[in-house]
């Protein structure tokens, strides 16, 4: 049964007002559902919300999506997030090399052409030039300098998105978030909410793989102190802490 705000809720179909109960399962058409969990109103297409909702009969807005997207992984890998499943990581890494010649995408010269341009098109970034592209992504000059400091990893690849700076051996992710961080928000590439929950769920596979996550906050690009920062970042490695945010203000 379709979980509508209100009960005679209308849509605009071939210039006709029509109410929503007779809308086909395979519609296209954005109507309005109350979250089973937090019991937010949200849009949603019809077609999308029947196949969610197959799935598991539940309706979730996106700030909850992760709770219905965890148990689905439950149910069908026996792990929270794919990235955890050494199965799903296998079946990744042979699609890449069997379509791409390659196991990770960042490996790909096409991949990182793509990236590079994307980038540059969206305005997604205040620097150009070689120097400030790293793995076909542009980098800033506060994350190349960070990752120097403490030996990491520019630009890597891992639990599904390409995190700023990367510590292999002591399994910790960093997110450098500078002034140019929420400029999708700023030109409308999505919403405030859409964004910020992006960033939680990333924190959330990153921690419950049992690695550690930094968030260096510095979205008025402050001058930094390097040495304080690999001083809280070491604390953090050789306290057994798995979470720390550094507020540059």
């Amino acid at each position: 049964m379709i979980n509508l705000i209100k009960e005679n809720q209308k849509v605009l179909f071939r210039g006709k007002e029509i109410d929503v109960k007779h809308l086909s399962k395979g519609s296209h058409k954005k109507i309005w559902y109350i979250c089973d969990i937090c019991e937010d109103e949200f849009k949603r297409e019809v077609r999308e919300r029947e196949k969610s909702y197959a799935i598991l009969p539940y309706d979730t807005c996106s700030n909850c999506s992760h709770i219905k997207r965890e148990e689905t992984n439950m149910n069908r890998f026996g792990v929270k997030y794919p990235a955890q499943s050494e199965e799903m990581l296998n079946k990744q890494k042979k699609t890449m090399m069997e379509r791409h010649g390659v196991s990770n995408p960042m490996e790909s010269k096409h991949f990182v052409e793509k990236i590079a341009e994307t980038k540059m098109k969206n305005g997604t970034t205040s620097y150009s030039g070689e120097k400030f592209i790293v793995n076909g992504i542009f980098a800033s000059r506060p994350q190349i300098n960070i990752s120097k400091k403490i030996d990491g990893k520019v630009n890597d690849y891992i639990f599904g998105k390409t995190a700023d700076i990367v510590l292999h051996d002591d399994k910790v992710v960093i997110e450098y978030d500078g002034s140019g961080h929420t400029l999708n928000i700023k030109f409308g590439k999505k919403t405030e909410r859409e964004f910020y929950s992006e960033e939680l769920e990333y924190e959330r596979r990153v921690l419950s793989s049992g690695w550690k996550f930094v968030r260096i906050k510095n979205e008025k690009d402050f001058s930094l102190d390097y040495d304080l920062i690999k001083r809280e970042i070491d604390n953090m490695i050789h306290e057994d802490n798995y979470y720390l945010m550094i507020d540059i203000s």
